[in-house]
């Protein structure tokens, strides 16, 4: 199939807005959730989820190397999209057989009863596995606003079943039913009828899958890495606060989080047809920080405050993680566009490389420095990991490709957020900050201040705002 870029900016606006509006629901559910089952209970919901975000590697990036062999002009996209289910079904039947069989010879787990894993795995499974379908069409944009509506089912759910039910099994069924009911929809927008793969098909994904699979698993385990060590070592409370700091971060990953996939396919299709692929990579890192730059910024200078303000005084903690994850942020943004870029140069087997430097990193270093300095040793121990992840990158990137990786409006950006920055010290030193107004106040006009800075400095930015209006109207006027 071939993958026509020709709207690819337009594709990310998309995108971000449905990022926007389904991380808006997420977060008002968060809080509520939060409050409602308290520090030990939501941990313990995000403890169960990321052990299932672990086993469902096989699956997930199995659907991953369907997704690139759909990319590929060559490759029949109705094909590619049977074998993610294949492998959708497989993986489900395999864990169900699994978790009955602990659950009929050991019963629960820490409390648990590890069924829960199979139901999270099934509905995680199908809805990623389809997505991966659709990101590969050129309406790779439209995932994000499906996202939001299974955030609104899901909240909606999650609370009513905590209510009736209980809390970890409440959360649990709210989210995979949340999940299973989007797969009809998004198989109809990607517009790919899945066909029966042939054996020459399932060999041909096969040889990108036997590195992303282990890839897979790798990069899994790197992401949950601080909350399996932080539940381990210090309990399910500071996973609580851990992810309360996630939340309030999760906006930074807008921009990247819509445009990873299509980088992905716009590289490959590039690639399939001889062409250069530097500027779409040179892009990207312009504008994969955006948010995250000032998020960052505000997390280090008041990060403490918003936590405290949205999710209670129970959550004080969470001032340990929320500045250094900022900074993680910005980098994780940058490397996400150059693995994606390894991903679409088919070079699965370096991706690999690097989040096995990145998982060693955060691993030895987190054990190490948790019982040297406290939990925060792990935040710390990832932001040195994702530094390690993102120079590495940035080395084999630049070997098959002329890429920049301080485009100027990367620049611009660093700028406006430092400006926003000093800003936030001067009114939290000079003025105080002390009731929720305040804080909200606050955030607001910081985040104005960084628009209007980077707005007026920065022409290239200006000039990508007009070109990605003028491809909104041609589309709609198409339409």
């Amino acid at each position: 199939m071939t993958f026509d870029d020709s709207g690819f900016g337009l594709q990310i606006g998309i995108g971000t807005i449905g990022k926007t509006l389904g991380a808006a629901v997420a977060f008002g559910g968060s809080v509520v959730l939060a409050r409602t089952i308290g520090d030990t209970g939501y941990g313990g919901f995000y403890l169960l989820l990321s052990i299932s975000m672990f086993l469902d590697n096989p699956i997930t990036q199995w659907a991953v190397a369907c997704r690139k062999r759909m990319t590929e002009a060559s490759f029949p996209a109705e094909r590619a999209a049977g074998a993610v289910y294949l492998g959708a079904v497989a993986g489900t039947v395999a864990i169900v057989a699994i978790t009955v069989a602990i659950d009929f010879f050991y019963g629960t787990v820490q409390g648990v009863d590890i069924r829960l894993l199979a139901v999270i795995f099934t509905g995680t499974v199908f809805y990623s596995g389809t997505k991966e379908i659709l990101n590969g069409t050129t309406n790779f944009g439209l995932n994000p606003w499906l996202e939001s509506g299974r955030e609104v089912v899901r909240v909606a759910l999650q609370i009513t079943l905590v209510l009736l039910i209980a809390d970890v099994s409440g959360m649990v069924i709210g989210l995979t039913t949340a999940s299973l009911l989007l797969v009809p929809a998004i198989v109809r927008l990607s517009g790919v009828k899945p066909a029966l793969p042939t054996t020459e098909d399932l060999a041909d994904i096969a040889t990108f899958a036997k590195s992303s699979i282990p890839n897979g698993f790798v990069s899994s385990a790197l992401s949950q890495i601080d909350i399996i060590v932080l539940g381990s070592l210090a309990g399910t409370a500071l996973v609580g606060n851990y992810r309360v700091a996630t939340n309030l971060l999760f906006p930074a990953t807008f921009i990247v989080a819509t445009m990873a996939p299509g980088m992905m396919s716009r590289v490959s299709a590039l690639e399939s047809r001889n062409e250069d692929a530097s500027k779409a990579v040179t892009d990207g890192l312009a504008y994969a920080s955006i948010l995250a730059l000032p998020i960052a910024s505000g997390a280090l200078v008041i990060g403490d405050l918003v936590a405290v303000t949205v999710y209670s005084s129970e959550f004080a903690d969470t001032e340990l993680f929320i500045g250094w994850l900022g900074v993680y942020y910005i980098v994780q943004t940058q490397m996400k566009v150059l693995s994606k870029t390894l991903s679409g140069l088919d070079r699965p087997d370096l991706v690999l490389r690097l989040n096995a430097v990145g998982f060693i990193v955060n691993a030895v270093l987190g054990v190490g420095l948790f019982f040297v300095i406290g939990p925060v040793g792990i935040v710390y121990a990832t932001v040195i990991g994702v530094i390690c992840r993102y120079l590495l990158g940035a080395l084999w990137v630049r070997r098959d490709l002329t890429v920049s990786l301080l485009p100027r409006p990367l620049v611009d950006q660093f700028l406006s957020a430092t400006l926003m920055g000093g800003f936030l010290i001067a009114i939290r030193t000079q003025v105080g900050i002390g009731s929720w107004i305040e804080v909200v106040t606050t955030v607001v006009a910081g985040g104005l201040l960084y628009s209007v800075t980077l707005v007026l400095i920065s022409g290239e930015l200006r000039q990508t705002a007009i070109a990605i209006a003028r491809d909104g109207v041609d589309h709609l006027a198409k339409r």
